[in-house]
């Protein structure tokens, strides 16, 4: 504590100039010539006095006391904070941590915190953003525990390095149309396969995710072969009605030898496009997508025990959470708003 009869201007009263306060009017000065000794406003010293002053032993006097003064300064001191605001957002983070830990929806926290703000269930005052959630949470104060984000670990920066590989398949993502890489025009897709068990011949998830909304196709193919790949992606074709290429504009895969005979499925309308060896991120989207149904398919699962209706329940989940890329929007919704405008013309 500094102790001074110098008055701060803008700051609060000292114990030593209350003690002045008190000596003062025992010596029968005016509140006016006090505040002007100390140098601070009239009705700083006025009211001092009067938060002050108790009635003295035996006495029905009020008579000011310093130490009375500064109790009562402390104790309106330590309850001037402002609330806490976990408290204030007690609800927010109730809704929070439901979303996160229900078997139904498994949305991210940044997923469920941007749907209840989009949706204004909540406003700027009873909620927080994404960053104060995981700050929480890293501090071990929510009921989500950082062993729970798998996302948590710190993402390397991958350096695209100029490889030349001898495998020759088709078309190089270098003569890809530059309106794919805005993610600005629907139906330009990235494909990929999720594999369960290593060992022996087992079934594998194809995967297919769209680069302008986000939505993601999961269908189970009996082998990693590239016959098994061509049939699911002709198959996939068909179920879209007559004219499929208006939905599947590019596929891009990785070199994978499941991906050999990729080539055969293009036409006028799909063209197949084949990223860098090595370079994963140039399909990052849909190696996003495939670390999220790696939490519903864990590596050595065995996947011909996997039903259709479950992976399609999963596929249902992934396409049911909403994205901040989407405006806390779902993959699902703008899927469907864009096939509504290509089958209505």
């Amino acid at each position: 504590m500094k102790y001074t009869l110098e008055h701060v201007r803008n700051k609060h009263l000292t114990i030593c100039e209350r003690t002045l306060i008190q000596l003062r009017l025992k010596d029968g000065h005016t509140v006016y010539s006090i505040a002007k000794e100390i140098g601070c406003a009239y009705n700083t010293v006025k009211n001092e006095i009067i938060r002050g002053s108790k009635e003295m032993y035996r006495s029905h006097r009020l008579c000011y006391r310093a130490e009375t003064g500064q109790e009562k300064y402390e104790a309106n001191r330590a309850n001037c904070h402002r609330t806490g605001k976990f408290r204030e957002c007690a609800e927010f983070i109730k809704c929070v941590e439901r979303d996160f830990s229900s078997p139904l929806k498994k949305w991210s926290v940044d997923a469920s915190a941007g749907r209840l703000k989009a949706e204004r269930f909540f406003t700027k005052k009873n909620s927080v953003c994404t960053k104060t959630l995981y700050n929480w949470i890293h501090k071990g104060i929510m009921e989500v525990r950082v062993s729970d984000l798998p996302e948590s670990l710190r993402r390397k920066r991958q350096i695209h390095k100029n490889r030349t590989g001898k495998m020759r398949l088709g078309n190089s993502i270098e003569n890809r149309p530059a309106e794919v890489a805005t993610r600005n025009t629907f139906g330009h897709w990235e494909i990929d396969t999720v594999i369960g068990k290593k060992k022996g011949k087992n079934a594998v998830v194809l995967t297919l995710a769209e680069r302008k909304t986000d939505f993601y196709i999961t269908r189970k193919i009996p082998a990693k072969a590239a016959s098994a790949v061509n049939s699911e992606i002709k198959r996939l074709f068909s179920d879209f009605g007559e004219n499929p290429e208006k939905i599947f504009r590019t596929l891009t895969s990785d070199r994978g030898l499941e991906f050999a005979s990729l080539a055969e499925v293009e036409n006028e309308g799909t063209k197949i496009y084949f990223a860098h060896p090595y370079s994963s991120y140039e399909r990052g989207i849909n190696e996003r997508h495939n670390r999220i149904l790696r939490h519903f398919i864990p590596k050595g699962t065995d996947i011909n025990k996997i039903s259709e209706a479950e992976l399609e329940r999963i596929e249902d989940l992934i396409n049911g959470l909403p994205r901040k890329r989407l405006g806390y929007k779902t993959p699902e919704e703008l899927f469907n708003e864009q096939l509504d405008l290509i089958y209505r013309r």
